[in-house]
């Protein structure tokens, strides 16, 4: 059988491991084939080791092939990328021009390094869905302020205020509310909420004046009882 293999023939392999040999011998026939292209046989070998996985894989090139793709390199990248031949795959990508599937493999994988080689300099709609990525897993791994500094480089700032009006930290949320264009009400009139919660109502008076919010500005003065600001 592994004399066929070397050989690449996968179907005369398959036939002689039919006579009779072990679960490893036909896992590596099956990944052999599959690697090799041959899906039919590599279907044949995962359903003798019941590899529900891997038939699954098969399954959807199938799919696709009926569908009328043809790029066998674009399938084998899809392969490796499924067997965690993650390098091997993101090259195939490449150079089938499907540099966005490298760019979300290795996004999906919290490999964020990997992945900038994949934005494009002129592509600022990938790099910031990549920053937006690496801050949303920042902030699941409990890195808060890297991950608002993240969103803010995405130009995510809602996501940002929430995340910096949570922490109270008041110093980067005056900083974002000056730095923000006065038509950009909706996250200018958050960072004003997280002052009055945070009672830092001087920055909250500041806020709602660059907005031009002023029903907002006398509602802060008598909540505060500054009647002669009122």
């Amino acid at each position: 059988m592994y004399q066929y293999l070397e050989k690449k023939m996968f179907k005369e392999a398959y036939q002689i491991a039919c006579l009779g040999v072990t679960d490893s011998d036909w896992r590596d026939l099956a990944t052999e084939a599959l690697e090799g292209l041959d899906f039919e046989t590599a279907k044949k070998a995962f359903i003798r080791i019941r590899d529900l996985r891997y038939l699954e894989l098969i399954s959807s090139i199938e799919e696709r092939k009926k569908r009328g793709e043809s790029d066998n390199e674009l399938f084998l990248a899809d392969v490796y990328a499924f067997q965690g031949k993650f390098r091997e795959a993101a090259k195939l990508y490449k150079r089938t021009g499907h540099e966005s599937k490298a760019l979300s493999m290795y996004t999906d994988l919290r490999m964020f390094e990997h992945a900038k080689e994949f934005v494009g300099a002129t592509d600022p709609k990938s790099s910031r869905m990549l920053i937006t990525k690496q801050a949303d897993w920042a902030k699941s791994s409990k890195e808060p302020r890297a991950a608002a500094e993240m969103y803010l480089s995405a130009g995510e700032h809602l996501k940002a205020i929430d995340i910096i009006g949570e922490h109270g930290w008041a110093d980067m949320l005056i900083d974002i509310a000056r730095k923000l264009d006065k038509a950009e009400r909706e996250p200018l009139a958050k960072c004003a909420l997280h002052f009055k919660r945070l009672k830092h109502h001087g920055y909250a008076s500041e806020t709602y004046s660059k907005m031009g919010d002023l029903k907002a500005l006398v509602q802060l003065h008598v909540e505060t009882r500054n009647w002669e600001e009122v």
